[in-house]
């Protein structure tokens, strides 16, 4: 999270949620309630001038604290490109918030809505949005940001990959001056500032991309500026020392690509690298019994499911879909893949999001005869197996599907596993061209971003579902005022999805890094798209 040098806190919306922090585990809080239309605070009474205190012992001087110049992050999955508008991944928003700016941010800590590079913003009817830029936000070419680039920025989304479904609504974007805009959507959504907080919403330089200068998608204005990389390898950043916040406490920041868990966690212990994203947790005592390492952790929000193809192939019979999701025990993948240290998925929501309701729905069970039964209506079984393709990646998801491939077969279902990279399952899942896969989503505080679950325009869709009723009770959602119906219209489209059997959803799991002691600063999301901006690592 970006820290703005003037925070001028705007009373956007009332919420009661929680969004994770730090390097603790947290208790899921519940959902907000409606937002309401930011204003502008008053200004405090001038404080009475205190009598002059006597003067005080001069302290001694503190030690300075002094910091490692380079720190090197190994990461699961592989970075591909550097454009913010066409991945929308984990591994990929760890490079986007340290190096670009949203307009808005999100307070992990607080559960709020912040100032970013917008100190203020305001909106009479939830569908026109008034916003006022800083004045001093430069961009890595040296190019001062004004409103033209804001709106060049969203114009272009509407056409991209992953930030369609933010940009494609702004039915309007007026520039009123350098400093000052305006965003008309098609209608009221009342989540719409905090779409501006996630890294879809990073704002590009008009000039450089326009321009054709090296690297243009990936001049930002943030903390870090992009120096170096090789897809598939690394990308290193260095530090920007003309950001108009805060600057980083160190030289360079590099995310090195290393797909095998246990790969990583020894190039920990070796010192090969200094953090070490989601170590295997039958392999955690490597962290906890080493004095020189320390294990943080986080509750993740980041659903891991298995998504059908709802667009072709042999998922689209609803019954078969159904089978799967009635023949599948999800209590033993969390025991056995993840050591118990899970919860078991009541809905395609997360817990952290507005309209949850993973208690009230109908939920699968593990129910092996009515999986039977969706089978034999199709005229599968033992005697005439269904035959499927599983992709998955690496790691728990390759883990997973081996499970499954035992659990189902007694049923009739034999599973062939496809196992890729985490780009490459990506990809192929975008386009549609798996049967079923594994695959995973850290769901946002807002009500409306599951949009990218089951928009048929979106990249995220793993299901590729595309549903009238689902998309009219979201429509109708996103642009009611009142708590209690946008909150049933949610609960709603959760039934709805049940019903359909699109995605299965497994489990939210206890999240770890592993890290050498002197490393802080990392801004944990419950969605696993975590900021390291402000890392830092301080000299033992």
């Amino acid at each position: 999270m970006k820290k703005a040098l003037a925070i001028l806190l705007c009373a956007l919306l009332v919420v009661s949620m929680l969004a994770g922090c730090g390097s603790k585990t947290e208790t899921p809080a519940a959902a907000p309630s409606t937002p309401s239309t930011p204003s502008t605070p008053s200004t405090p009474a001038t404080p009475a001038t205190p009598s002059t205190p006597a003067a005080p012992a001069t302290p001694a001087a503190p030690a300075e604290t002094k910091y490692v110049d380079d720190i090197i992050i190994g990461i699961g999955g592989k970075i591909i490109d550097i454009d913010p508008q066409e991945n929308s991944n984990t591994q990929h928003n760890y490079y986007f918030r340290c190096v670009f700016d949203t307009p808005l941010d999100f307070n992990n800590q607080t559960s709020e809505l912040e100032p970013n590079i917008c100190t203020e913003w305001s909106s009479d009817d939830g569908k026109t949005w008034n916003f006022t830029l800083r004045d001093d936000v430069y961009f890595h070419n040296g190019e001062h940001m004004t409103a033209n680039d804001v709106k060049w920025t969203f114009e272009r989304g509407k056409d991209s990959s992953s930030s369609s479904s933010l940009c494609k609504p702004m039915e309007e974007i007026n520039v009123i001056d350098d400093t000052h805009f305006s965003i008309t959507l098609a209608s009221v959504n009342v989540d719409f500032p905090y779409m501006l907080t996630l890294p879809t919403a990073s704002i590009l330089c008009q000039k450089a991309v326009e321009g054709g200068e090296t690297d243009a998608l990936g001049i930002g204005s943030g903390p870090w500026k992009l120096d170096s990389y090789e897809f598939g390898d690394y990308l290193k950043m260095t530090r920007n020392d003309n950001f108009w916040g805060e600057p980083a406490k160190g030289k360079t920041l590099t995310l090195r690509y290393m797909p095998e868990t246990s790969a990583r966690l020894v190039a920990l212990e070796t010192g090969e690298i200094d953090v070490c994203e989601s170590p295997d947790t039958n392999e955690l005592s490597h962290v906890t019994d080493n004095d020189k390492l320390e294990l943080q952790s986080y509750t993740s929000s980041s659903i891991q499911y298995l998504a059908f193809n709802c667009e072709k192939g042999i998922f689209t019979n609803q019954n078969l879909r159904l089978a799967m999701c009635y023949g599948i025990d999800c209590e033993e993948l969390i025991d056995v893949v993840y050591n118990g240290l899970a919860t078991k998925c009541g809905s395609t929501w997360g817990w952290n999001e507005y309209g949850y309701n993973g208690g009230g729905i109908t939920q699968y069970t593990y129910d092996p005869d009515k999986a039977a039964e969706y089978l034999a209506a199709e005229g599968y079984g033992p005697s005439n197996p269904l035959k499927i393709h599983l992709a998955v990646s690496a790691g728990t998801r390759k883990a997973m599907g081996e499970m499954v491939q035992s659990q189902v077969k007694p049923l009739g279902i034999e599973v062939t596993i496809d196992e890729y990279d985490t780009a490459g399952l990506s990809t192929m899942t975008t386009a549609g061209d798996h049967e079923c896969a594994f695959y995973g989503c850290g769901t946002n505080v807002f009500g409306d971003d599951i949009t990218r679950l089951i928009d048929s325009n979106t990249g995220v869709n793993k299901s590729h579902l595309h549903d009238p009723q689902v998309h009219e009770l979201m429509d109708a959602a996103r642009q009611e005022l009142d708590d209690a119906k946008r909150t049933q219209m949610y609960h709603d489209v959760q039934q709805r999805l049940f019903d359909i059997g699109a995605y299965l959803p497994v489990c939210t799991s206890e999240a770890f890094f592993g890290v050498k002691k002197g490393i802080g600063g990392i801004d944990y999301y419950p969605t696993s798209h975590h900021d390291f901006s402000e890392i830092y690592f301080v000299q033992q």
